[in-house]
């Protein structure tokens, strides 16, 4: 049902720009499809957490999660998961595997999506972090190279890589698209790489859809590759509702494929980068899916700035953000309208009528 939900919305969405918004963003957001972002998911999460976790997508009417194999923010390659499984592993000859353990827990969570009806976009192998290249700063990586001893995936194993990870999980049915790239901030990104790896995972016996993740400065990236099926548009966390607007219109004449976003404004992020020295509010979030929503994107992905990084991933669930999109795309009921009623109240006093008696008087006259 949540497949069909969404290829409606794909099917819809020359239509929507051609016409343009309507004037009441409501119609428009109908049908409009719903992912979340737990992007360190696979790398820390226990089983009983993702339980609660997809429990809750399910749930609130989510459509899917956006997650990555490798973790971005948790330790790189030598963190282990909670069954003490390691990502890869290297041989003596240079080789490298993935290891079977921590394939299989990324398995486990597979299936709970799939029993809450729930998709999966997987990014296989993060850019800025495990991509080998020329880094943006060498005295100063910050996204791009930030753990330079984690840098594995070059050109050469590429394909190899991509044809483990479709033997270990690509025909999953909970798994509906790779997510190639990821946050690619290297000067040199690799494009031989990365379409080496989506050649390779295209021509697989179970070929998932393929879309890259870039910068909001990389929105044309790979547009026009055969392999990429839909643009991952990432407006990033400081981009105000004209900027979505605008951007959705150039990416609208520049390309029919459809349009998913991929990161909006993080709920609770302070995105000082930009100038911005307060936490992203319900607001703004909901400021930046009316935007997708009219500029004619057809997913949106929703995310909470702890939740991605599984910090107490739980406590997030029915954040104000997430409560406040779900109620723009009507996926729950507004809260209830509270009506202040005055009530005048007239008492009428009836008169009071007094009665008196007086007793008549006998008068005795004397004889």
């Amino acid at each position: 049902m949540r497949v069909l939900r969404i290829a409606a919305v794909v099917a819809a969405t020359a239509l929507i720009w051609l016409v343009g918004a309507s004037d009441g963003s409501a119609d428009a957001a109908a049908g409009f499809g719903l992912y979340d972002s737990a992007w360190d998911m696979a790398a820390v999460a226990t089983l009983d957490e993702v339980e609660v976790y997809f429990t809750h997508l399910g749930q609130q009417g989510f459509d899917g999660v956006a997650m990555s194999y490798l973790n971005i923010a948790k330790g790189g390659l030598s963190a282990q998961n909670p069954q003490g499984d390691r990502p890869v592993i290297f041989g003596d000859d240079g080789a490298v595997s993935l290891d079977v353990g921590y394939a299989q827990q990324v398995t486990a969570m597979l299936d709970i999506a799939q029993q809450q009806g729930l998709k999966v976009g997987l990014a296989p192998i993060w850019a800025a972090t495990y991509q080998t290249g020329e880094l943006n700063n060498p005295d100063n990586p910050g996204f791009c190279g930030r753990r330079p001893d984690d840098r594995f995936l070059t050109e050469a194993n590429a394909a190899d890589l991509a044809d483990q990870f479709d033997s270990l999980i690509g025909d999953h049915p909970a798994l509906e698209f790779w997510i190639l790239g990821g946050d690619n901030y290297c000067v040199d990104r690799n494009d031989d790489m990365w379409i080496t790896m989506a050649s390779t995972l295209k021509d697989a016996e179970s070929p998932r859809q393929i879309t890259y993740h870039g910068l909001p400065s990389q929105r044309f990236h790979q547009i026009d590759e055969p392999w990429l099926d839909f643009v991952y548009y990432y407006p990033g966390h400081c981009a105000t509702r004209e900027t979505v607007l605008e951007r959705l219109d150039v990416l609208a004449e520049r390309t029919t494929k459809p349009v998913w976003i991929s990161e909006g404004k993080y709920e609770t992020i302070t995105p000082d980068f930009c100038g911005q020295d307060d936490p992203v509010t319900a607001d703004q979030i909901v400021e930046n899916l009316d935007a997708s929503v009219e500029g004619g994107a057809v997913v949106y992905t929703f995310g909470h700035h702890e939740r991605w990084r599984w910090n107490d991933p739980i406590e997030t669930l029915g954040s104000p953000g997430e409560l406040a999109v779900l109620q723009y795309l009507g996926l729950v009921d507004p809260p209830p309208t509270t009506t202040t009623t005055t009530t005048t109240t007239t008492t009428t006093i009836a008169p009071t009528t007094t009665t008196t008696t007086v007793a008549p008087t006998t008068t005795t006259a004397p004889l």
